[in-house]
């Protein structure tokens, strides 16, 4: 059975899509009146906070830093030089043990140099008996031909007066002399001493051993000196100065088995005249002297060993009137940055007069009060604005350099 609408129901719903198309339009007015407005953020901060040192010139030595090996002053094999049983062995002679240039290391059997001494002595007693005789008959002889009171030629006289016999006579004791010096110096030679003071490297030979002059008794190495052999660059050549413990260059040895409050003291004895071919670098010689610690005043520093592999610093002439400035603070070689007056950054190209493994020294460029940046910096653009943390007087002074772990004024 089906119910006619009433008036009412009709007359909504043919107002109901009107009223939703009309608030429709309202809506849409509102929004076009109403355009959405731009947000009035702050521009961002580009100031870098930074931390910088302030400069300040003064003396400076550069420092150059080298590596090298341990050699001997000297090293020699020590031979007999005559034959004969060892009788006797030292007992510092074992390898590692330092011996005195006084010391008798090895006794040879000397029985038969005795006797040889004896005999050369006979001779000597024999040929000067023999010389007395002979200038007792040249005596007669002289008597003799002045009682004739002839005049004989040179040559005839010379053998009346029996000149030929007393010379023979007399290189018949000078030669019975040599040979008593021979044999009292082969007696000598029977008891062997070291050349100089040093330590025995290796012992070839024991008791009972006969040896001869071309025998090895031993090796050993002199404990006066070592001497570093390292290679320097030649643009580093004009800090070093060969010569001897004064004239020479001062030199600090370093070894990473030391404490780091440890080094020896060394100078330079040499520079190579001429490059090695491969790396075009100079060849230095540095001196360290008792090496191994023997010496009352070094007792308690650490010893030097042949072939060890050393950290040398080498110290040169001291330079006035420059910055001493951590390596790492020179960017790409010639720059520094710098913190201007109106704090921004300054990146300024400088010229090092020296330029060392954790050092450079810049004499131009760089005037006292500056301040130089340490802060890294990713976009390193000149004008860039900076800060510290620090009130200006609070801001470090850059003056002395940090120097490497160890390390004390020359």
């Amino acid at each position: 059975m089906n119910t006619l609408p009433t008036p009412t129901a009709r007359w909504l719903k043919l107002a109901l899509p009107v009223v939703i198309i009309l608030a429709g339009i309202t809506v849409s007015v509102l929004l076009i009146k109403s355009p959405p407005r731009a947000g009035t953020a702050a521009p961002p901060d580009n100031t870098r906070l930074v931390n910088t040192l302030r400069v300040e010139k003064a003396e400076h030595r550069p420092v150059v830093e080298v590596m090298g090996q341990v050699v001997a002053k000297r090293q020699v094999t020590l031979y007999p030089q005559v034959s004969g049983e060892i009788i006797q062995v030292s007992p510092a002679l074992v390898p590692g043990y330092t011996v005195s240039v006084d010391e008798t290391v090895i006794h040879l059997d000397n029985s038969d140099y005795r006797i040889a001494l004896q005999r050369m002595a006979s001779n000597v007693a024999k040929a000067n008996a023999d010389l007395l005789l002979e200038q007792g008959q040249q005596a007669i002889a002289r008597q003799e031909y002045e009682l004739t009171g002839r005049k004989l030629s040179p040559a005839d006289e010379s053998l009346v007066l029996r000149q030929p016999q007393l010379q023979a006579a007399e290189a018949a004791l000078a030669l019975a002399e040599a040979d008593l010096a021979q044999a009292n110096l082969s007696l000598e030679r029977t008891t062997i001493k070291p050349p100089f003071d040093g330590q025995v490297v290796n012992l070839n030979v024991e008791l009972g051993s006969f040896v001869n002059t071309s025998t090895a008794l031993l090796e050993m190495v002199d404990v006066s000196e070592f001497r570093l052999e390292a290679s320097v660059s030649v643009e580093q050549l004009q800090w070093l100065t060969g010569g001897d413990s004064v004239s020479g260059s001062p030199v600090k040895v370093y070894s990473p088995s030391w404490p780091d409050s440890q080094f020896r003291n060394g100078y330079v004895l040499s520079v190579s005249p001429s490059l090695e071919a491969g790396t075009r670098m100079a060849r230095v010689l540095i001196a360290i002297p008792d090496p191994l610690a023997l010496k009352p005043e070094n007792h308690q520093q650490p010893a030097v060993r042949v072939n060890d592999y050393l950290r040398a610093d080498i110290q040169g002439p001291a330079i006035t009137d420059v910055v001493a400035l951590p390596r790492e603070h020179l960017h790409n070689g010639n720059t520094v940055w710098l913190m201007s007056h109106d704090n921004t950054l300054e990146v300024r190209t400088v010229a090092p007069v020296f330029t060392g493994q954790d050092t450079v020294l810049i004499a131009n460029g760089i005037t006292t009060g500056e301040h130089i940046v340490t802060s890294a910096l990713p976009a390193p653009v000149p004008g860039l604005p900076l800060r510290t943390r620090e009130a200006p007087s609070e801001i470090n002074k850059l003056v002395n350099v940090p120097r490497p772990k160890g390390d004390q004024p020359l």
